[in-house]
């Protein structure tokens, strides 16, 4: 039996990425759009109305950092994240490209604990693209995007 469980920590990061979220109440796909840190853990979600949920009935829908290695899609077109690390006009070149070896790794071997040597930046970016950079999905807390009935979604 899992002892751990989906925490605010964990959500937080995500909310300004508009992550969608399961809603095992209602049994549908929502949007994550607030927390309350009160008594309970709650969050608001959103479908057609916001409704408040306890955090155990919902889990985030999210990119296994296995992906990172996958031909995706983002807006429409075909996209790889490491890709989007090699290049840049900035200062940050050399972070990123070392950064964009460090997730093939990464995604390659599912080490998602090797995400904590990532530099915020980069982290910050794969939140933004809604990667799974805790290890929930392995740990039962989220869902696979790849693996979600894609009617509810």
């Amino acid at each position: 039996m899992n002892m751990e469980k989906l925490e605010l920590k964990h959500l937080v990061p995500y909310l300004l990425a508009g992550v969608k979220v399961y809603d095992s109440y209602d049994d549908k796909v929502c949007e994550l759009v607030g927390v309350v840190n009160g008594h309970e853990e709650e969050v608001f979600i959103k479908s057609i109305a916001i409704r408040q949920r306890r955090i155990d009935e919902i889990k985030p829908i999210l990119r296994p950092v296995s992906d990172l290695n996958e031909e995706c899609f983002k807006d429409g077109e075909p996209w790889n994240a490491c890709d989007e690390f090699e290049y840049g006009d900035d200062s940050q070149d050399e972070v990123y490209k070392n950064a964009s070896r460090d997730l093939e790794a990464i995604g390659k071997y599912n080490i998602v604990h090797d995400m904590q040597f990532q530099p915020f930046g980069v982290v910050e970016k794969l939140i933004s693209w809604k990667f799974d950079v805790f290890g929930l999905i392995d740990k039962g807390l989220a869902i696979d995007v790849n693996t979600i009935d894609k009617k509810l979604y």
